[in-house]
């Protein structure tokens, strides 16, 4: 068992601020582009805006050079612009890890990100 600490970012006053979190790993497989994606997810700490809905779940995700396609599900409906933010934070997020560009498609009623 061990604790991983991993950099999303979430919003903050309407800006992308980079904030810490962390995760204990109770097994010693590490899927760090996987787990930061969780952590992004699942994160809302208080004074950080999150736009991914609360209900959202991480469906699949594939790696493909520096591209990174993202399957997520969520039964609540988003606007184009909340899309755009909540990939914002995904491609802010994912840099660290050599992925400069970010796709989100949405399972069930959701339609890929207009970009």
């Amino acid at each position: 068992m061990s604790t991983e600490t991993y950099t999303i970012f979430l919003y903050r006053n309407d800006i992308a601020v980079p904030i810490e979190t962390n995760v204990i790993n109770k097994t010693s497989i590490k899927a760090p582009r996987i787990t930061v994606i969780q952590q992004l997810l699942a994160s809302r700490p208080e004074g950080f805006f999150n736009p991914f809905p609360v209900d959202c779940s991480f469906e699949r995700v594939s790696f493909n050079r520096d591209v990174c396609l993202v399957t997520l599900s969520s039964k609540m409906e988003t606007e184009a612009e909340e899309r755009e933010r909540m990939k914002l934070l995904l491609v802010y997020t994912m840099k660290a890890y050599g992925l400069s560009e970010v796709q989100i498609y949405w399972a069930e009623s959701h339609k890929k990100s207009d970009s």
